[in-house]
Order: C-alpha cells, then sequence, then structure tokens
C-alpha cells in the first residue's frame, strides 16, 4: 500500500488541521516555559558559584589599587614623565582617564540616536545634524561643545544653556584598570 500524502478537502480535515495547529502551539509554549525556567535557574546557579570569586576579584583589585598608587607615587617622583601603570608578569595595573558618558532618552547619546536629534532640534542647534535619509547628530563636533557642571547636568558650553533630556550615566574621571594577560 502507497503512502498517499495528506490533503485537506473538507470541512471536517480543515478543522482537524486548525486543531493540530493550535495543539502545537501549545506544546511549543510549554517548551518555551520549561526552557525560560531552565535559564532562570542555569543564571542563579552561575551568581552563587561564581559570588566568592567576584568577591575575592573586588577585594584583590582593591588591593592592588592602594599598591599602585604608591608604587606609582614612589616611582613618579621628581620625574617629569609620569608612569601610568604597573607592568606585571601576569598583567598591567594602572589608572586611566575616562570620559564622561551621556545617555537621552534611556540610550547612549550617539549620532544615530533620534532622541538626541529631537533634543537638538528643539534648541535650534541643527548645524549639529546631518540630514540623511535618517538624521545623524555630528556628535564628536557636539560632545566637544558640552561640559558637565558641578551640579551633573550637561551643558552647551557656547551659551551656558542646560541640555534638558542629556543625562550623565558615568562622569568623567580616572578609573583604575587591571588587565589580567
Amino acid at each position: 500500500m502507497e503512502n498517499e500524502k495528506f490533503v485537506i478537502d473538507t470541512l471536517d480535515k480543515a478543522n482537524w488541521a486548525m486543531m493540530k495547529i493550535k495543539e502545537n502551539d501549545n506544546e511549543m509554549e510549554i517548551r518555551r516555559a520549561q526552557y525560560d525556567e531552565m535559564i532562570k535557574r542555569a543564571d542563579k546557579w552561575l551568581e552563587t558559584e561564581c559570588r566568592e570569586f567576584t568577591q575575592s576579584n573586588a577585594y584583590l583589585k582593591s588591593l592592588l589599587q592602594d599598591f599602585t598608587t604608591a608604587e606609582l607615587s614612589r616611582r613618579n617622583e621628581g620625574k617629569k614623565k609620569q608612569v601610568k601603570y604597573l607592568n606585571l608578569p601576569y598583567g598591567k595595573a594602572g589608572f586611566k582617564k575616562v570620559q564622561a558618558e551621556l545617555s537621552c532618552g534611556g540610550f547612549k547619546c550617539a549620532a544615530n540616536n533620534q532622541n538626541l536629534v529631537g533634543i537638538l532640534n528643539k534648541m535650534g542647534l541643527t548645524e549639529y545634524i546631518t540630514k540623511t535619509t535618517m538624521d545623524k547628530v555630528a556628535w564628536n563636533d557636539l560632545k566637544a561643545d558640552l561640559i558637565v557642571d558641578d551640579n551633573g547636568c550637561v551643558v552647551y558650553a557656547p551659551t551656558g544653556e542646560v541640555m534638558e533630556g542629556i543625562t550623565v550615566t558615568r562622569p568623567a574621571g580616572i578609573e583604575f584598570n587591571v588587565k589580567v594577560e
């Protein structure tokens, strides 16, 4: 006997196919829920397993920071060219400057951030907007004209106007950095 291909040629068969599709959808939803639960458990397990190591690393980095500060101070005393990091057999420890990180509308400020485009249009600062298929901001040019005041507000330096809607998510400063090799 030859296997015949299933054909929907009656209302009963069409209804059966619809019920089978619904059944399959339900089964897939059950599998997705099981998968999500397994992922949650795995994430919790990993967090628990790594907590001790994370705490140990934080403690060791704080000790390294204290030592690096003292050692760099000793090495740089009376020297014109300042050493900024310690080069050790298993890596480097030192300090680096970091720029302020800004966001608007919950997203990092960047050339394609449409919230930033809206803020600039509202303030009449259209010289920073490049008209293409999608408006883009000349972010590097704009960033050069922005400062963060003592209150943490982002200010357009040429006019002193506060850039409403742009917030500082990480202030500029010097950051301790450890790179293990």
